[in-house]
C-alpha cells in the first residue's frame, strides 16, 4: 500500500456516513466494518507435514505472533480513526452542567418576533431592526457546518426558511428582507410552534434563538402551561432568549372608529366617533387626529389623552355617493406607527325598509307602541314621509304578518303584541335563519304563556330561554327595578357603558317581563333585574342561523319605563339596528389573527368566492356544511385594513374592515435581569450582551471539541497508513 493512501474501507465509510446524515451518530455502528474485514482476512495457518520445516518452527511462530500484533494494532488505529471522524462530523457537544454528551451537528433555529409591537422605535431604529441585526450576528457567528432555519414569531408563527440550511449567506439575506406583521404576540402559541418545529426537525439537539421585545404583559407572568412547555423544551434543546426591547411605555393607539347612526343615507351627514388610547404613563398633549374618508382627509382635530386613558373625538361628513365607503382614523406619529390607524367600512343607502308590527292594525292618528323607535330613526315631524328620512316604516297588525315578504325589510320591529301563532313563529324563524333581525319590545298585551308555546318551544324556537309567567314590577314608582348591565363590551352598549361610565344609570324600569337564563349557546343576557328567587334577563340577545333577535322585556313607550324619554334610548336603538340589520359583515369589528367564519344560505354556498386583502392579494374562500349549516371560512385575517369578499369573476363585493389587536399596543418590555429571574430556573439561557457571548459560549466549546475530534481522526489515519505501508 502506498504511503498515506486512502484505505478502501475508509472510502466505504465516508460514503456510508454521508448516507446516514443527518443521523451521524448512528455512524458509530459502522466502525464494525474494519473489524469484519479483519476477521475475514486474518491469517489462517494451514498445517502441513514437511520434515525440512521442522527446524524453522520456532522462527515461524515468532513471526506469526508479530504479524498478529501488527494486524491488531492496525485494526485499532482504523477503528479509532472512524470513531473520531464520526464524532467530528456529528459535532459532539456538551450539555451545560453535565458530562460530555454526544449531540447532533449543532443546527440552529432563529425565531425573530414579528408581532407589531416590534415596530416600536428606539432612537433611529425599531426593535425589529435590532432583532434583525442580532439575528444576522448569530448566523454570522455560527460555525461552518451548522444548519440554520429561520422563522417569524407571533400568534401565527411561520417558517421562513426550513431544512437547516448550510448556506448562511442566503439566510442572512432573507433576514434583511423580513418585515413586521400586523399580528399580536402570544407566548403560548409561539413556544408551541417551536416545539412542533423541533419535533419535526431531524436534528437531535438544536439551539433555539428567540429574539423579541418580550412584552411584560405577555412574558411577565407565565402560566403553568407555558412554564411546563419551556421546561420540556430546554431538556431537549438549548433555548436562548435575546431581548431587544427598551423600558419605554409611551405609545398611543387608534382604538376605535364607528358610526353614531345605525346606517347612513346618501346626501346626508354621517357622524363618526373615534377613540384614542394612551398606553403610556405620561399625558400625551396636542395629539393630531385626522379622519380620512375614501382617501381624502376630511378634518383634523387635536386632543390630549391622560395616562392609561381613552379620549373620544367626533367628526361629521356629508356622504354624496351611494354604495360602499372607507373611513380611517389616523393619529400623529409616535413610538409605534403600526397601531396609529383604525379602519371602518360602511355603506350609504337611499331608503331602508322597516316592518313595524303591533297587536292590531294601526289607525290613522292613533299613537302606536313603535312611535318612539321611529322617532329615534326618523327624527322628523312627518316621520317616514319626510324626504330626508332614511327609514321607510311600514306599519301592520300581527294578523297581516304572514302576507309580508320579510326578506324585503332591513329590520322587523314587534312591540306589545299579544301572541305569535305557530305559523307566524315559523315565518319569523325563516327570516332570522336567513340573516334577518327582529327587535321585540314587550308590553301590557303580551301573554308570556302564548309566547313560550310558539316562540320558545322548549328551547327550539326563536327564544332559547322561556319568559317568566308574569311581569316583574314595583308598584312604587319611587323605587324602580334595579337594572344591572351585563356584557358591558357588547355592541349595543357602545357609547353607553364603558369602564366606569354607565349612562344607563338614568334609565328606570318599573315593570318588565324577563327570561329565565339557562345554558344555551344561542342566548346572551344584556341586562338583568331581580326576580323572585334569582336574576331575570330583562334585555337579551338570541341567535338563530345567521340572524339575531334582541328582546327588551319592558315596553317601547313610557307605560312601563322612562327609557324612551332618555337620550340613551336613541343610542341603544341605533346600535341595536346596526346589530340586527342585514348584511352585518360590514358592521362587525374583526381583529387581525382571528379566524373568521360566516354562515350562509344554501344558494350562497353554491357560488365560488374570493377574498381580497388590503395588499390586493386574493385567495379563494371555502364553504363547508357543518351540522346542517353552510359556513364560509374566511380563515385567519393577517392584515389590518379593508378587505373585499366577492364572487369569483365579479367586480362587485362586500367590504369589511379588520384592525390590529389592542393587546399588542402595550409595548413595555422586560429586561435581561427580569427574564433571567423568571426563565433562568426553567433552563433558558438569557443573553442580553452586545456580542452574544453568553449564547455562543457552549457553541464555541462544542465547535472546538469537534475540531479536536477531526484532528485525532486525521492523526489516526496517518498512523494507519504508515503502519500499513511498513507491513
Amino acid at each position: 500500500m502506498p504511503l498515506l493512501a486512502i484505505h478502501p474501507t475508509f472510502t466505504v465509510m465516508i460514503a456510508l456516513i454521508s448516507f446516514v446524515n443527518p443521523f451521524l451518530l448512528s455512524g458509530l455502528a459502522l466502525v464494525s466494518i474494519p473489524i469484519i474485514i479483519y476477521l475475514l482476512h486474518r491469517h489462517q495457518v494451514k498445517e502441513m507435514e514437511w520434515a525440512a520445516m521442522q527446524f524453522l518452527q520456532e522462527i515461524i511462530e515468532e513471526q506469526q505472533k508479530r504479524l498478529r500484533l501488527e494486524d491488531l494494532l492496525l485494526l485499532v488505529l482504523r477503528v479509532l480513526m472512524f470513531v473520531f471522524l464520526v464524532l467530528a462530523l456529528a459535532r459532539v457537544g456538551f450539555k451545560k452542567g453535565s458530562v460530555p454528551l454526544l449531540g447532533d451537528r449543532g443546527d440552529a433555529l432563529v425565531v425573530v418576533d414579528a408581532s407589531y409591537s416590534m415596530a416600536t422605535k428606539q432612537g433611529p431604529r425599531t426593535r425589529f431592526d435590532a432583532a434583525r441585526s442580532k439575528a444576522d450576528a448569530i448566523i454570522r457567528e455560527l460555525p461552518k457546518g451548522h444548519g440554520v432555519s429561520l422563522a417569524k414569531g407571533s400568534e401565527q408563527s411561520e417558517t421562513v426558511l426550513g431544512g437547516n440550511l448550510a448556506d448562511h449567506d442566503l439566510v442572512r439575506e432573507t433576514v434583511k428582507e423580513m418585515q413586521v406583521t400586523d399580528f399580536a404576540g402570544r407566548p403560548d402559541k409561539l413556544i408551541g410552534y417551536i416545539q412542533e418545529f423541533t419535533e419535526k426537525s431531524p436534528s437531535v439537539d438544536q439551539t433555539v434563538f428567540l429574539l423579541s421585545d418580550f412584552q411584560e404583559q405577555d412574558w411577565g407572568s407565565p402560566n403553568d402551561g407555558l412554564k411546563s412547555a419551556l421546561t420540556e423544551l430546554c431538556k431537549k434543546h438549548t433555548v436562548v432568549f435575546v431581548p431587544v426591547g427598551d423600558g419605554s411605555d409611551a405609545n398611543l393607539f387608534a382604538a376605535d372608529l364607528t358610526l353614531l347612526q345605525g346606517a347612513v343615507r346618501v346626501g346626508q351627514t354621517a357622524h363618526f366617533a373615534g377613540a384614542v388610547l394612551n398606553q403610556g404613563s405620561e399625558i400625551a398633549e396636542d395629539v393630531p387626529v385626522e379622519l380620512i374618508v375614501d382617501g381624502e382627509t376630511i378634518a383634523t382635530r387635536t386632543l390630549s389623552v391622560g395616562p392609561k386613558q381613552t379620549a373620544e373625538v367626533l367628526f361629521s361628513h356629508a356622504i354624496t355617493q351611494l354604495g360602499q365607503h372607507r373611513a380611517v382614523l389616523k393619529i400623529g406619529q409616535d413610538a409605534n406607527p403600526a397601531d396609529n390607524k383604525t379602519y371602518l367600512s360602511f355603506e350609504a343607502h337611499d331608503r331602508l325598509r322597516v316592518l313595524a308590527v303591533v297587536d292590531q292594525p294601526p289607525a290613522e292618528g292613533i299613537a302606536k307602541p313603535t312611535d318612539f323607535v321611529e322617532l329615534c330613526l326618523n327624527p322628523f315631524r312627518d316621520g317616514s314621509e319626510d324626504p330626508r328620512a332614511l327609514y321607510n316604516f311600514v306599519h301592520i297588525g300581527m294578523q297581516e304578518l304572514l302576507a309580508e315578504n320579510l326578506s324585503e325589510y332591513e329590520l322587523v320591529l314587534i312591540a306589545d303584541v299579544n301572541s305569535v301563532t305557530a305559523t307566524e313563529a315559523k315565518h319569523l324563524e325563516a327570516y332570522v335563519q336567513a340573516g334577518g333581525g327582529v327587535l321585540f319590545f314587550m308590553g301590557n298585551n303580551v301573554s308570556p304563556t302564548l309566547y313560550n308555546d310558539n316562540l320558545h318551544r322548549n328551547g327550539e324556537g326563536l327564544f332559547p330561554w322561556p319568559l317568566i309567567d308574569a311581569p316583574i314590577k314595583n308598584d312604587d314608582k319611587k323605587q324602580p327595578l334595579l337594572l344591572s348591565i351585563q356584557q358591558a363590551d357588547h355592541p349595543v352598549w357602545r357609547h353607553l357603558v364603558s369602564g366606569k361610565k354607565n349612562y344607563m344609570d338614568t334609565v328606570r324600569f318599573y315593570k318588565t317581563l324577563g327570561f329565565k337564563p339557562s345554558e344555551s349557546k344561542r342566548a346572551i343576557s344584556l341586562a338583568t333585574v331581580p326576580a323572585t328567587d334569582s336574576e331575570a334577563a330583562a334585555i337579551a340577545e338570541f341567535t338563530l342561523g345567521t340572524g339575531k333577535v334582541i328582546v327588551v322585556g319592558s315596553s317601547a313607550d313610557l307605560s312601563w319605563n322612562n327609557f324612551a324619554a332618555c337620550p340613551t334610548f336613541v343610542a341603544f336603538i341605533q346600535e341595536a339596528l346596526k346589530r340586527l340589520r342585514i348584511p352585518r359583515l360590514e358592521d362587525k369589528q374583526f381583529r387581525v389573527g382571528v379566524p373568521v367564519t360566516e354562515q350562509v344560505t344554501f344558494e350562497q354556498s353554491q357560488s365560488t368566492c374570493e377574498l381580497i386583502n388590503p395588499q390586493s392579494e386574493s385567495r379563494s374562500v371555502s364553504v363547508l356544511k357543518e351540522g346542517g349549516r353552510y359556513v364560509m371560512h374566511l380563515g385567519v385575517l393577517g392584515f389590518a385594513g379593508v378587505h373585499t369578499l366577492r364572487e369569483s369573476g365579479s367586480a362587485d363585493g362586500r367590504e369589511f374592515s379588520v384592525n390590529v389587536n389592542p393587546h399588542e399596543s402595550r409595548i413595555v418590555s422586560m429586561q435581561t435581569s427580569e427574564l433571567s429571574k423568571i426563565y433562568g430556573p426553567m433552563g433558558v439561557v438569557i443573553d442580553g450582551s452586545s456580542d452574544l457571548s453568553v449564547a455562543f459560549a457552549d457553541i464555541g466549546a462544542a465547535s472546538g471539541l469537534s475540531n479536536l475530534c477531526l484532528l485525532l481522526a486525521v492523526l489516526f489515519w496517518i498512523s494507519e497508513n504508515l503502519l500499513a505501508h511498513r507491513i
